[in-house]
């Protein structure tokens, strides 16, 4: 089935088959093909390539859009930062269980304005599911059927409340006493479970330094809040991105009516 997908989705699609093409190439590990960052993090050909092909897209149809992707020079990004409208990018998102042959790596792309994403896409190959944004609402495509809308939980309240959370230490936000079952996910694919309804919100995402780097979440965010959520801080404020920092608070995804209902979102700011 030929289905017409919108740019930020095609531009993420190819570049997400090609680096599940290589993945078994990459995890041999034959030729060199993975190496180490200063931060002792991996580093692959694949997310050399995943950035290649993204920044290319993205230069190609938005050639007035900065970039911010995780593989570009440092120096490149600090000016991306401070424009108005920029693009957010993980070309090869969660490298670690990539190198291990595992499924829950992705391709993130975020389209930022003024501090909020506008739109964006998270695409994970292994898996075939394509999360993305298109005019004012959020599709799930999984394989080659028809997309489908998504839309957050809505009120009321499920007892027990599902909770998106990841591998490691887990940290669950207060719910006021309310029962809860964990529902365990890969990287990014937690804040797409909620945009789905598949749960309805998600532990603290804080990342490895008490944060994310914006480019990790930018797409699932825009996906998030098409379908009717939002990603909030340990205040109940929505997270925006700013000029002078790739890092974004720590952070909870929700439908906004449920953030507001478990004390967990600013009804105010919500809105």
């Amino acid at each position: 089935m030929s289905i017409k997908l919108p740019l930020l989705a095609q531009i993420a699609k190819e570049a997400g088959d090609e680096i599940l093409r290589m993945q078994s190439q990459v995890v041999a590990n034959e030729h060199g093909e993975q190496q180490m960052k200063p931060d002792n993090s991996p580093v692959t050909i694949a997310d050399t390539k995943a950035n290649e092909m993204v920044c290319e897209g993205l230069k190609r149809h938005f050639p007035n859009i900065a970039i911010v992707s995780e593989e570009n020079p440092e120096a490149e990004n600090a000016r991306a930062l401070t424009m108005d409208e920029r693009f957010d990018t993980d070309p090869l998102d969660n490298t670690k269980g990539y190198v291990k042959g595992r499924d829950g790596f992705s391709v993130n792309i975020g389209r930022i304005k003024n501090g909020i994403p506008i739109e964006g896409v998270v695409y994970f190959p292994a898996r075939k599911e394509l999360y993305f944004t298109e005019g004012d609402k959020a599709y799930l495509q999984e394989g080659d059927a028809a997309p489908q809308e998504m839309k957050v939980r809505e009120l009321p309240l499920r007892s027990p409340l599902e909770v998106a959370v990841g591998f490691s230490e887990q940290h669950i936000p207060d719910l006021k006493g309310r029962e809860y079952q964990e529902k365990r996910y890969p990287a990014q694919l937690r804040t797409c479970m909620v945009a789905g309804g598949d749960c309805d919100i998600s532990g603290i995402n804080k990342g490895r330094s008490d944060g994310y780097n914006c480019w990790d979440i930018a797409g699932g965010h825009a996906v998030l809040r098409k379908a009717g959520g939002e990603l909030v801080d340990e205040q109940g404020e929505p997270i925006r991105y700013p000029k002078d920092t790739i890092k974004v608070a720590s952070h909870i995804a929700g439908g906004r009516d449920v953030l507001v209902a478990l004390g967990l979102g600013n009804a105010a700011s919500l809105k």
